[in-house]
């Protein structure tokens, strides 16, 4: 892996007097124009994304009319737009908001992985309880694909291929948003 020494450490951890570990990053400063006023690092580098784009994501579930079609609100566009910890709270919305499209979470593409929270890991561990697609920290995101291919008459099944017309409208948002063609 290359990590740029060009980056400057951004975040020290530290024990006692003795740095444990460091985190290297690159950061821009636009003003209202697009125009940049600051920058470190190395800019220019490509990069992935991954959750930090969550929120762009959910513009398809909104601006599709999807949301407003099945009558979901706030919960479902928080869902969406974050990484959960897999806690009972997150679980069970994205159940009931599947149940709402007539689905189960045996649609949901995201693979499944233990909950981030500590102690509900622990309580399903406990109880012998295995983690489930709506478990896996994305599942919120995934819902509001399936709720948007849904909404247009598209597959579910295969929603989060590239070619599928859901991610297609995502890449769409992307290039919009961002004015970069997404590779």
């Amino acid at each position: 892996m290359n990590f740029s020494l060009a980056n400057p450490v951004l975040v020290e951890a530290t024990r006692g007097d003795m740095v444990e570990s460091f985190h290297r990053g690159a950061a821009v400063v636009v003003d209202t124009n697009g125009r940049e006023i600051a920058a470190f690092g190395d800019i220019e580098r490509l990069i992935y994304p991954r959750s930090a784009i969550k929120p762009l994501q959910a513009i398809v579930l909104v601006e599709s009319g999807a949301l407003e079609h099945f009558g979901l609100g706030a919960t479902e566009i928080a869902l969406a737009c974050a990484s959960h910890s897999g806690e009972a709270i997150h679980t069970e919305g994205v159940r009931r908001w599947l149940n709402h499209l007539n689905l189960d979470e045996t649609v949901l593409e995201c693979g499944t992985h233990y909950p981030t929270h500590r102690n509900t890991r622990i309580s399903l561990t406990r109880e012998g309880i295995n983690a489930t697609p709506a478990h896996n920290n994305c599942s919120g995101k995934h819902a509001g694909f399936i709720t948007v291919a849904c909404h247009h008459g598209n597959p579910v099944a295969g929603y989060i291929e590239r070619e599928h017309p859901v991610q297609q409208r995502v890449l769409d948002v992307l290039e919009r948003v961002t004015e970069e063609t997404v590779t």
